[in-house]
């Protein structure tokens, strides 16, 4: 193929270059030439790889080429030269200088111009060899694929050269900024809205004046006069004073109770906390904390409140709540505002209990039904759902700045995070308060290790906080950070759900939880939690991103692409997941709380769900057979499944298990899957087999097991012991040792047997890695717990089996006299 580019015209000629092959890949000059215009634009004389040659002749040539192409500047005039129209085309400059012709089909940007994606491989390798003198090709290879993303060579280069500080450059690292609220929207002043005066002095008193636009827009479509509303808005907008209007209102005016749901005992907590210090105390009314009543020794308390029924307000978790309401503990027409924080909710492996519970709500109780949160994708159809009108406002209450770091690796993103947390820290908004950071990360070991480090560099306080820490230790850590005396805190995602704390930069040091990569949902509500109203004038997310990067051999893509996935994603849309056991346990549910008497009622409701798709009589007919129904009334032994959370099939297979070993049975059915090898058992077999050791336990056999002697010979005494009293614990006989059920399962029963000897759930951990090099976080271990003693008090009740209530007793409590 031959390709004739009209590259400039200046002094009367026009310049041109033959080129052989195709120019959208690349396309080799040949020959150059220029025709030499008079006055009125005809060609006078012309020159033709550097000979002089006839005007004539010279346009004969350009004429046979297969392809005509120029430049956009020198257009109009090849038009009038040629006589015809021609192709107009953006050439990579560089190209051009190197005897090369490319059609810039997508350019990458190079100081004031657009290069080929050639060009820009060349140039960035060149740059790399001055900046970063010794790169490796396997950042090249890294880079090279953020470049083709970025688009823009000058923004690669500069993040990874080791002289780039992102706290003072930061509009090189900007990706996208979302605006605030327009000043000019509407806002409702307090004393124009319908509410109890005693409401009114105690927002007064809070410093209350008006409401904000997403408030305004709520009460405006009923939000007083008993509506359901779905409230979509950003983190901070203002949702929680929305639900509380209305609660109130009900609570002061109708007398009937307001019930707030949040999705974690730390969220209900917190907010249990709030409403006391905020109205229960100033307006004299009652606010009962209602979470799931702790069984083991350690954690068991008084309840906090008055009883359900006394109670104005009633704040609770899901499941908390939805237990009042399957033992009949509460009445449905003393409830007048129901409040679900945290809707979204309904998308995770919890989702179909809180499905099952609005569908009893809707069934039960007239009340005024309020959906909060800031990420839902499919706002109507949910809306639909609940019976309410959508509320969407996107925009945020202060700025929020998304940046994108890129590092070569975990030393520099270290560095790089101690000195954004250092400037951020130095920052005073104009409220008087510091900036605050929290620091995402992707394991909880992680979270110790970075929170040190940042210690270390910056000498400011920074913690670790994570759903493993004691709950002492993490309440507070929690007053430390709203008191402004933390700089920054490392946690897990469990806190992107979790307790709010107001920070004004929120740092991704990995986009990874566990071995999963973040959800676009997740990473949302996580990158939210930048920016207070209040307290901060702008809000600021950053992400450090190691090209290449996977935390876990299970994961395909790598950190680079995942990053560009959620910075470009869109709020996803919130639909439900029933398994079959899921459908069991909430059609058992609605019979049990009278949600549903008769076939037809039991159609009814289970249509009102957003992901029950099974057959709900063909689900009495298995309860039936297990012995949960008789017809379509519960039996004792589905009233007691119902009150104990636990899937129907699962406490029937425990309770069929009746005289067996209670620890053995618990642990077929609930294992603990959190096990961890222990640091020092894994250090010392890396040196050894001189490969990466997972933490995680089964992962870990896999490696150990297969060069089990070897390894184990090898091992210094103290970890060769544990590692072989491990083994002779764990290995069960079978042919699919160690990638069987039955690991996690002795292990488990290890564990019970420990507790047992009356150790507590801090200790339980210490006591396993000390005897068999195996560890796991407290909380974990008592999270675990409660469950297996639900579980064998369930089981020992329905098959009146007194081992099993006595082992549940035990476990609870192994401290007391039987």
């Amino acid at each position: 193929m031959i390709t004739v580019v009209f590259t400039g015209y200046k002094g009367g000629k026009l310049r041109f270059v033959l080129a052989e092959g195709d120019p959208e890949d690349g396309a080799e000059i040949s020959i150059e030439g220029h025709l030499e215009l008079s006055g009125g634009g005809e060609p006078v004389r012309g020159v033709l790889g550097g000979e002089p040659t006839p005007p004539d002749r010279v346009l004969s040539e350009l004429q046979k080429a297969d392809r005509k192409i120029a430049l956009p500047d020198v257009a109009e005039v090849v038009d009038r030269v040629l006589g015809e129209k021609i192709e107009v085309k953006e050439l990579c400059r560089r190209c051009l200088a190197s005897d090369r012709v490319t059609v810039l089909k997508h350019g990458y940007r190079f100081g004031e111009v657009e290069v080929c994606g050639r060009c820009a491989r060349e140039i960035l390798e060149e740059e790399l060899r001055f900046r970063v003198p010794g790169f490796s090709q396997t950042l090249l290879e890294k880079l090279e694929r953020l470049l083709h993303e970025l688009r823009d060579i000058d923004r690669v280069v500069e993040m990874v050269d080791p002289a780039f500080d992102p706290a003072e450059e930061e509009e090189k690292t900007r990706w996208e900024i979302v605006e605030a609220e327009d000043e000019e929207e509407h806002r409702l002043p307090l004393t124009e809205l319908d509410i109890p005066e005693e409401l009114r002095r105690v927002l007064e008193r809070m410093g209350y004046q008006e409401l904000t636009p997403v408030q305004t827009k709520c009460v405006e479509r009923g939000l007083l006069e008993g509506r359901n509303l779905l409230v979509v808005s950003p983190t901070g907008s203002g949702k929680t004073l929305v639900a509380e209007l209305a609660g109130l209102t009900e609570v002061l005016r109708e007398g009937r109770k307001m019930v707030y749901l949040v999705p974690l005992v730390a969220l209900a907590n917190q907010k249990h906390r709030e409403f006391m210090e905020k109205y229960g105390r100033p307006l004299g009314i009652g606010v009962r904390l209602q979470v799931g009543a702790a069984r083991l020794k350690e954690f068991s308390g008084p309840e906090r409140g008055p009883s359900p029924r006394d109670a104005d307000i009633i704040v609770g978790t899901y499941e908390g709540f939805d237990l009042l309401l399957r033992t009949g503990a509460v009445d449905p027409d003393d409830i007048g505002v129901v409040v679900i924080d945290e809707v979204h909710t309904l998308a995770d492996e919890r989702g179909p209990r809180l499905d099952g519970l609005v569908c009893r709500l809707k069934t039960l109780t007239g009340a005024q039904l309020l959906g909060l949160s800031a990420t839902v994708g499919n706002p109507e159809e949910l809306a639909e759902y609940l019976d309410a009108e959508p509320i969407v406002h996107n925009r945020r209450p202060v700025p929020l700045e998304y940046h994108l770091v890129i590092n070569q690796d975990r030393r520099q993103k270290w560095d790089r995070i101690a000195r954004l947390v250092e400037s951020e820290w130095e920052t005073e908004y104009s409220t008087g308060y510091r900036g605050q950071t929290i620091v995402f990360t992707y394991s909880r070991r992680n979270t110790h290790r970075l929170a040190d480090l940042l210690n270390e560099r910056t000498g400011l306080d920074v913690a670790p906080y994570h759903a493993g820490l004691p709950y002492d230790r993490r309440r507070s850590i929690e007053r430390a950070f709203e008191r402004g005396e933390l700089a920054a805190v490392v946690t897990t995602a469990a806190l992107g759900a979790g307790v709010d704390f107001p920070a004004s930069q929120v740092i991704f040091e990995s986009l990874a939880m566990g071995i999963e990569w973040l959800t676009p949902r997740e990473f949302q509500q996580m990158a939210g939690r930048a920016g207070r109203p209040g307290y901060h004038d702008r809000g600021k997310v950053v992400l450090m991103v190691e090209p290449g990067r996977r935390y876990h051999r299970s994961q395909s893509e790598t950190e680079d692409k995942v990053a560009f996935t959620l910075l470009e994603s869109e709020p996803e849309p919130v639909e439900v997941e029933y398994d079959d056991e899921d459908e069991r346990e909430q059609v058992l549910a609605h019979l049990v709380s009278g949600a549903a008497k008769s076939p037809g009622e039991l159609e009814r409701v289970c249509d009102e769900s957003l992901g029950f798709a099974g057959d709900p009589m063909r689900r009495v007919k298995e309860l039936r057979e297990m012995g949960f129904v008789k017809g379509l009334e519960p039996t004792e032994k589905g009233r007691v499944a119902a009150r104990y959370f636990t899937g129907p099939r699962t406490v029937h297979e425990l309770s069929a298990r009746a005289g067996s070993d209670p620890l053995r049975a618990v642990a077929s059915v609930r294992p603990f899957e959190r096990f961890q090898l222990s640091p020092s058992i894994k250090r010392a077999v890396e040196r050894v087999t001189r490969m990466s050791v997972p933490s995680r336990l089964d992962d870990a056999l896999s490696v150990i097991h297969s060069e089990r002697k070897e390894v184990i010979e090898r091992l210094p005494p103290k970890e060769k012991q544990k590692l072989v009293s491990l083994m002779k614990e764990l290995d069960c006989g079978c042919d699919a040792f160690p990638h069987c059920e039955h690991v996690s399962q002795r292990a488990s029963e290890l564990a019970l047997k420990v507790r047992l000897e009356g150790k507590s759930v801090y200790a339980i951990p210490r006591i396993l890695e000390g005897r068999y090099g195996i560890t796991a976080y407290p909380i974990d271990i008592a999270n675990w717990l409660e469950e297996v003693v639900r579980l064998l008090e369930c089981a020992g009740e329905i098959a009146e089996e007194p081992e099993m209530a006595a082992a549940a007793e035990a476990l609870a409590d192994p401290w007391s006299e039987r």
